[in-house]
């Protein structure tokens, strides 16, 4: 009986200290162990309050938090671009932005124009349709269809406004009228209107003085408005006979107010003043033409190096045949005195300036100079 009571008892604890079976946990509510992020998973800790055992699992990442920043504006002619950056990593993403619509700006631009037209005032209605912004849409057609139709019916009042934007110094007027020769021959311009166009077209720009350091802008043609530092000129046109006996032959120059301007070629310039002095201006266009011609002034004289070379490498050398010789840069001889031996044959070459070249047997021996 004593020892049916012992094994008993130890039964009992070892039933005690192993349990019967798994024990069936209860895990509290759990605890972050690692905070998520947009670009890693977090992990939450549960333990058991029955047995302490520990579990985790994986908490999902965060959304991106996007800020966006328009990083390139859209036109009326290009698409612009909006970027979204995340707050928390580097992850970015980008959408386009849609062309700015036309329509109601041009649509504006169209109600000037009839306006002027209605006032008489065409000049005025083609300088303001030149502003319009190009579309796909029904305005810009009526745009251009108004400014074929002033052109086409007011031709004598166009072509007056040629010669009357020259007078006045109205590079606007000039630069639109020449513009809507894209009409036809109704916009007519003599040869000495073209050639001033073309003379103020080619001179619009910033210059810098040739023998300054100074990189700033010093001289601004706009127009027919010459600035230099704060004194501004308006410039006019004027066509003079620089020589007495060809009176015929006329020269353009353009003066102002203290001075006169001449175009030594496009991006230079050369301003004289009536006091006798002057300066010498140059543009980027200018500075670019400049560069040209000394690339090539330099390819010039690389090829006539590299033609120099050659021509050297290919004079008459000992060994040579005849036929090299003649292939040579002494090319072929004036005369050839010829001599025969028992042993053979010799010949002298004679060229100009007493030079010489001596065969054996067809082969050069050698080579007077």
């Amino acid at each position: 009986m004593k020892k049916f009571a012992m094994w008993s008892m130890v039964l009992f604890l070892l039933f005690a200290l192993t349990g019967c079976g798994e024990c069936e946990h209860e895990y509290d509510n759990g605890i972050i162990s690692k905070e998520t992020t947009c670009t890693e998973e977090g992990e939450k800790t549960f333990t058991c309050s029955l047995c302490g055992e520990i579990k985790t699992e994986s908490v999902a990442k965060k959304e991106h938090t996007y800020k966006e920043k328009i990083t390139k504006e859209s036109t009326y002619t290009e698409k612009g671009e909006k970027t979204f950056s995340c707050m928390d990593c580097n992850d970015s993403y980008t959408e386009e932005i849609s062309v700015l619509d036309a329509e109601p700006y041009n649509q504006n631009i169209y109600k000037q124009m009839t306006k002027f037209c209605d006032e008489g005032d065409y000049i005025n209605a083609l300088i303001v349709g030149r502003d319009a912004l190009p579309s796909s849409g029904e305005t810009q057609i009526k745009i251009n269809e108004l400014s074929k139709e002033i052109v086409t019916s007011q031709k004598e009042y166009i072509n007056n406004q040629i010669q009357s934007a020259i007078e006045n110094s109205d590079y606007e007027a000039l630069d639109t009228l020449y513009y809507n020769k894209r009409w036809g021959a109704y916009v007519k311009f003599s040869s000495e209107q073209e050639w001033i166009y073309q003379t103020m077209h080619d001179l619009q720009g910033e210059y810098t003085y040739s023998e300054s350091t100074d990189s700033n802008t010093q001289v601004r043609i706009n127009g027919f408005n010459l600035e230099m530092g704060d004194k501004e000129y308006i410039l006019h046109t004027k066509f003079i006979s620089p020589y007495e006996w060809m009176p015929e032959y006329r020269d353009l120059r353009l003066v102002f107010e203290g001075g006169s301007i001449e175009e030594i070629r496009t991006g230079l310039i050369a301003i004289q003043f009536d006091d006798g002095t002057s300066i010498r201006c140059e543009s980027d266009a200018g500075k670019q033409w400049k560069e040209k011609q000394e690339q090539k002034e330099e390819e010039k004289r690389q090829a006539e190096e590299k033609e120099k070379q050659e021509y050297l490498a290919n004079e008459p050398k000992i060994g040579m045949t005849a036929d090299e010789v003649k292939a040579s840069n002494w090319g072929s001889p004036e005369k050839i005195n010829k001599t025969t031996y028992e042993w053979g044959v010799t010949e002298q070459w004679c060229y100009p300036n007493y030079k010489y070249i001596y065969f054996e047997d067809g082969i050069v021996t050698a080579i007077q100079e």
